[in-house]
């Protein structure tokens, strides 16, 4: 390029030397464009791989779990004592494995909540293969974040946090974790989109990404191009279970503020209302005399509530929180929980044609759960399906969505390769019937499960609500 330039300085007349300097500096504007476009395509991604590995850690789960004797085919007959004497409870072991990282010297570790949930003993490997023992500071089912601690033989290297709303669609990306148990894997690609919702989470707008992401990645980071966390890698899109291009992580800064509260609290602290809402559609808005679909329609309010407290009306429509505009009730409930217990709120309402300000003081969210749940009482495990499910309250009633008039189950956990996982159920759905049976109790649902097998079923038929809408599977509680 600047042999021909300057062949045609030589072979062409210029009136003056401003026009040379003009194409000079034309040519060192591409020049520099040149190598600007060069610097942001990585030639690899050699140096970032080496650097943040070590601050990756593998994560391997032991869950002892105990199976039911299987019904005495021998019943009534001289051979149903000695056949139950033979066929008592059974323990297995379940194994488990995610990835992690270090976010602080003295050793804790970020991982997901459904890599470690139920299980019985969690050991963290590092990337030396020192394993050690993991302690859980805190867990929040809300955001699927989970926060560890180790005590390690010496000092660890965290890794550094970026800033998740600086993130746009199309930068380079560098997930690292132990998919199928091969650790310390490298995989890159670019952020597809931001802000993708998952309704079953509602606390999180997800980083989505074409890096490879396997079972296993869940809990790994996924780093900007500086070697900063800008997401932590939690679930895929896929018809066949392994990676398509279509990898979910939850942003940095949600999980840093997450994080940062267990480890103060050991429990995350999220502001309450005591509100039922629903989105503003055109219908809506027309009746309402709203000028736009916009802002969280109060469908109900619960009693003792701050909403209630505060003079909040069914029927009224939340437009503005503070100085930010309510585009919907995701958002809503979202930012509701983000202020934090004890916090003071400028609610704008639209009611009967017309704004008006309140005043609210909200609540502990985790603290009026806790309240309101008998974890004894109102959750029910069934071990050969792998399913936990429990009684749905106020609480998720409000969000999820559900109907006030829907009965059902909400599912607490599933175990990973479990027949609940192979029927595609997962944690926070409604278990509405069972074998067109409703479901209102956990002794409904202990009933038509114990029935299933006493009549050898293998399939039972489930009705779901899941993501605002219903849907059938099959639940195969007979694996023989």
């Amino acid at each position: 390029m600047h042999a021909f330039f300057f062949y045609r300085i030589k072979h062409t007349a210029f009136p003056c030397m401003t026009a040379f300097k003009v194409m000079v500096g034309a040519l060192l504007l591409v020049s520099t464009f040149i190598s600007t476009l060069a610097q942001a395509q990585p030639r690899d991604f050699t140096e970032l791989s080496k650097r943040l590995t070590p601050s990756v850690v593998f994560i391997s789960t032991g869950q002892t779990i105990t199976q039911q004797a299987q019904p005495n085919p021998f019943r009534g007959t001289p051979f149903e004592e000695f056949f139950e004497q033979q066929q008592g409870p059974q323990e297995r072991e379940l194994q488990g494995l995610g990835s992690g990282f270090v976010i602080s010297s003295q050793g804790h570790i970020i991982t997901n909540n459904h890599v470690i949930d139920q299980a019985d003993t969690i050991t963290v490997i590092l990337h030396d293969d020192t394993e050690l023992e993991a302690q859980v500071v805190g867990v929040d089912p809300r955001t699927d974040v989970a926060v560890l601690k180790v005590d390690p033989p010496a000092s660890l290297t965290p890794l550094t946090w970026g800033d998740s709303s600086d993130v746009q669609v199309g930068e380079w990306v560098l997930a690292i974790g132990n998919p199928f148990g091969f650790g310390g894997t490298v995989t890159a690609g670019i952020v597809s989109a931001i802000a993708r919702r998952n309704l079953a989470q509602g606390y999180v707008d997800f980083i989505q990404t074409d890096a490879s992401i396997n079972r296993g990645n869940s809990g790994g980071p996924l780093f900007n191009m500086q070697g900063e966390v800008i997401g932590v890698n939690t679930w895929i899109a896929s018809p066949s279970g392994g990676s398509v291009g279509l990898g979910f992580a939850i942003p940095s800064n949600i999980v840093r503020e997450v994080a940062q509260q267990m480890i103060e609290f050991g429990r995350t602290r999220r502001g309450w209302l005591g509100v039922r809402i629903q989105s503003v559609d055109e219908a809506l808005a027309e009746k309402l005399q709203l000028e736009s679909p916009k802002g969280a329609l109060i469908s109900s309010v619960m009693d003792d509530s701050p909403a209630q407290a505060a003079g909040i009306q069914a029927g009224d429509v939340v437009i503005r929180l503070n100085d930010r505009e309510i585009p919907d009730n995701w958002y809503f409930q979202r930012w509701i929980g983000e202020a934090g217990p004890g916090a003071r709120v400028n609610l704008t309402i639209w009611r009967d044609g017309q704004s008006l300000e309140l005043i609210v003081t909200l609540g502990d969210l985790e603290e009026t759960e806790a309240t309101q749940l008998s974890s004894t009482s109102r959750t029910h495990r069934d071990e050969e399906t792998g399913l936990v499910v429990s009684l749905v309250d106020p609480v998720q009633r409000q969000e999820l969505d559900l109907p006030d008039n829907q009965t059902g189950l909400v599912i607490t956990s599933v175990e990973p390769s479990s027949p609940a996982a192979q029927a595609g159920l997962r944690p926070r759905e409604v278990i509405v019937s069972a074998n067109r049976e409703e479901i209102g109790s956990i002794d409904d649902f202990r009933r038509v499960m114990t029935r299933a097998r006493s009549d050898d079923d293998r399939f039972v038929l489930l009705y779901v609500f899941s993501m605002g809408g219903f849907r059938y599977t099959t639940l195969e509680v007979d694996a023989r």
